[in-house]
């Protein structure tokens, strides 16, 4: 099935108001054939399969917002919108991964002839985006360090900062708490934690320090990882607030300025 078909449209919005897990699957199934070819033509084929899975990560943190704004869109437009996404992550990639790096012809997965693709060259960051960075890291690993149970760690890093700074509307301000609920209801605290990573990564493109989670980390050792998440909509809504609350209490410390800035 075309990812912009309106059935399959109509097959994920019923199918994510009703929390039915099995549309997860069908999504990345069909996002996975929808963007195969793409990216066996810019990255090596062995880092096919994780670059999809990036993909798909980032399918799944914006199908709120793609449900809410596309439901009028012909297919072509919404099959736009995953190219889109998918580019972006592929980009993202490159520059991480093969920074200068000229790749042999054989290492590419493209079924055509000419040179193999570079990656795209790096953006310089400037000064302002280099404050956000900054000031993201130190509100993540203030969180990690809050004194809670790392379930409401985790829900509250997807909910007051993930979904907020990659959407649009109500949700950049309450973030998405049902969504989370569909998502991660039942699923290892490990596998959510992993997921959130993966996305932090995205949201800019200087790399996230590799500790920024430790006290997180910490309280997932052992057993803790495996537990499945089984927090409710109202309780991520709630743990959201009181860490917000605290951090605007620390903002100065924090962040060097309000959460409004």
């Amino acid at each position: 099935m075309e990812f912009g078909a309106q059935e399959f449209f109509n097959r994920l919005k019923d199918g994510m108001s009703k929390g039915d897990q099995v549309v997860y699957e069908e999504l990345n199934s069909v996002v996975n054939r929808s963007v195969r070819n793409l990216v066996r033509s810019r990255v090596r084929f062995s880092d096919v399969d994780e670059v999809i899975q990036e993909i798909q990560c980032s399918v799944w943190v914006h199908m709120s917002f793609f449900l809410e704004s596309s439901e009028n869109n012909a297919p072509a437009q919404r099959n736009a919108w995953l190219i889109k996404i998918a580019n972006s992550r592929i980009n993202d990639f490159l520059n991480k991964n093969y920074k200068n790096e000229c790749l042999p012809l054989e290492d590419v997965g493209s079924l055509g002839g000419g040179p193999a693709p570079g990656p795209t060259p790096p953006t310089p960051v400037d000064e302002e985006e280099q404050a956000n960075f900054e000031r993201c890291c130190r509100i993540v690993s203030y969180i990690c360090s809050l004194d809670m149970a790392p379930d409401r760690i985790l829900a509250c890093l997807y909910n007051a900062l993930l979904i907020p700074a990659m959407a649009r509307g109500n949700a950049r301000k309450k973030g998405a708490p049902e969504a989370i609920v569909r998502r991660f209801s039942g699923r290892p605290l490990s596998e959510f934690r992993d997921f959130l990573w993966k996305e932090l990564r995205f949201l800019f493109r200087l790399p996230m320090p590799e500790d920024v989670l430790a006290p997180l980390d910490r309280k997932l050792a052992a057993d803790a990882g495996n537990k499945p998440f089984r927090l409710t909509t109202r309780e991520i809504t709630l743990v959201s607030s009181r860490a917000r609350k605290s951090l605007q209490k620390k903002c100065d410390e924090i962040m060097g300025g309000t959460l409004d800035e």
